[in-house]
């Protein structure tokens, strides 16, 4: 028996490569399985390239770099906030960020424009609602930044911005204000 998938336009999160850096190329795999639209940084987009990957967009780039069928987006913007300005115009409601590191204060203001999902070589980091639950397993670890009032079920502080999972089963992050994002360990 085979199924089929129909993906629709914009159905898939958009991909941006804001620095490839050290990031697993097994998981840049599964991300781009979709075949999402892909958007990349000048600095990233040598490497990219030379993989044999279709790039739909250069961010702040140069016209003798594109390759053939790619658009280009310039601005005096950082790149991360040119690209994630040029989605939110183009109305995808979804967005993977690759970099090399996370900066929490690079993506406020966007989670309620769009649906960011960041992921570095090490984690992915996510927005979350208040009342956000998930079943993890115990000793997981959460990295948690934007909300220094949270009322955690089943997780215990280790230091500043790292929360464990206590026992095996759902953990649930209670809040209101200021809006979280979480890190888990890819």
């Amino acid at each position: 028996m085979s199924s089929h998938h129909i993906v629709r336009e914009k159905q898939e999160p958009a991909l941006y490569i804001d620095e490839i850096g050290d990031f697993d190329e097994e998981l840049l795999g599964q991300l781009l399985e979709w075949s999402p639209t892909l958007l990349v940084n000048f600095k990233s987009y040598d490497k990219i390239s030379s993989w044999n990957i279709k790039v739909d967009v250069l961010v702040n780039g140069k016209k003798e770099d594109v390759q053939e069928h790619t658009k280009l987006i310039n601005s005096s913007a950082d790149s991360l906030y040119t690209a994630l300005s040029y989605l939110q115009r183009e109305q995808y409601p979804n967005v993977n960020v690759i970099t090399d590191a996370f900066e929490s204060g690079r993506f406020y203001g966007w989670y309620d424009k769009i649906n960011v999902v960041v992921f570095t070589s090490t984690h992915k980091y996510y927005v979350i609602s208040p009342g956000f639950s998930v079943w993890k397993p115990a000793g997981t670890i959460f990295k948690v930044f934007g909300n220094n009032y949270l009322e955690p079920t089943n997780l215990r502080q280790l230091q500043n911005n790292e929360y464990e999972v206590v026992a095996d089963g759902f953990v649930k992050f209670g809040f209101s204000g200021l809006t979280i994002f979480i890190g888990e360990e890819l």
